[in-house]
């Protein structure tokens, strides 16, 4: 059934009441009982004029995959875009005045029919890049994130993670998709004299998290903004393992626990690419998704000995990936697609315990 919103400005002209329809949306329920639904996993939607030609044909693109939700997983909004914000005092009026920049270039919040969409958010919708728990303005910047990209809890369906932040958690599909908060209490990653022990999404989310995957067993999907994985063999590589390798490590001895198996996704890179989790972390065959970047500053990229041959992408892109929940597993079809004809790749995957 499809449903429509109507705003509607009531006002009066020489005491005649008149009505003025000020915007017009159309939407459907999300079908959560659907074996195979087919998703975007979307992050880095910069807004700068120089990405003024690509930014239409690249929702215009999504659009024709019709995708029957989406995730949008971290820098929706550049807060600390260098043209218009010293990053080393950024205030409220800034993280406002920017992420309305991004709702009024991005196309997605323009679309007459509105599709479902569940959002974490990386660094740079935090507020300042590689942010952390010492954001001087992070309670300001999570009520600004809830207002725009929030919602109200529907109870076995999704929930918020209860300890604050922006985590939460999609129960739909015969499957389980963690949304997970990597900045409102992560230790900061430079200059560590003592890495933590829950340094990157701190205790209490943690705890929320490992004590929600005991409590149904299906397959599970791990969503952060930043990577799980050190792939890169960099000097500086902001990814869990990298940056707090003893909370990386409490988790993957956690999962293994877990008659269920779990696959991980992520975007920030400005690449997009699948890596191949090695069997000892989690003691079956896993992968890390990463989907990078929708419309940004695409990198040089870099060698990565945990990459899948030929899963890897340095255009603008978006992975859009069908997950059908099997017995103790998944079945995986994944396609990077950009403005190319052709996805810059297809993996078929295959994930059981």
């Amino acid at each position: 059934m499809m449903y429509r919103l109507r705003v509607i400005d009531k006002y009066k002209v020489d005491k005649v009441e008149k009505e003025l329809i000020v915007d017009e949306r159309s939407f459907a329920a999300l079908d959560v009982q659907k074996k195979d639904p087919k998703f975007a996993l979307i992050s880095c939607m910069s807004d700068d004029y120089r990405f003024d030609e690509v930014i239409d044909p690249m929702w215009d693109r999504l659009r024709t995959e019709n995708p029957d939700f989406l995730f949008l997983i971290g820098d929706m909004v550049y807060v600390d875009a260098k043209e218009f914000v010293d990053r080393k005092n950024v205030t409220e009026l800034d993280l406002w005045q920017r992420y309305v920049d991004a709702f009024r270039r991005i196309p997605l919040y323009h679309r007459a029919d509105l599709v479902p969409t569940f959002s974490v958010w990386d660094d740079h919708d935090f507020g300042v890049n590689n942010g952390d728990r010492s954001f001087k303005i992070k309670e300001a910047s999570l009520r600004f994130f809830k207002g725009f990209f929030g919602g109200v809890d529907l109870p076995g369906v999704w929930t918020q993670c209860p300890v604050g932040g922006v985590g939460s958690v999609l129960t739909a599909f015969g499957q389980r998709f963690f949304l997970l908060d990597d900045r409102t209490y992560r230790q900061p990653d430079l200059n560590q004299t003592e890495k933590e022990s829950y340094g990157h999404w701190g205790q209490t989310q943690h705890e929320w998290l490992v004590e929600s995957l005991g409590k149904r067993s299906v397959p599970t999907w791990l969503i952060n903004g930043n990577q799980f994985l050190k792939g890169a063999g960099m000097e500086f590589n902001e990814s869990v393992e990298a940056n707090h390798p003893a909370e990386f490590e409490k988790l993957m001895a956690e999962i293994k626990t877990f008659s269920f198996p779990v696959v991980f996704a992520s975007g920030d890179i400005h690449l997009s690419e699948i890596m191949n989790v090695p069997i000892e972390r989690t003691g079956y065959q896993t992968f890390e998704i990463s989907s990078s970047c929708m419309h940004s500053y695409v990198g040089e990229g870099w060698e990565n000995p945990l990459r899948m041959d030929g899963a890897y992408c340095r255009e603008f892109n978006f992975n859009i990936i069908r997950s059908q929940a099997k017995d103790q597993g998944f079945d995986l079809d994944i396609s990077c697609i950009g403005l190319a004809a052709e996805p810059y790749y297809n993996k078929k995957l295959q994930i059981t315990l």
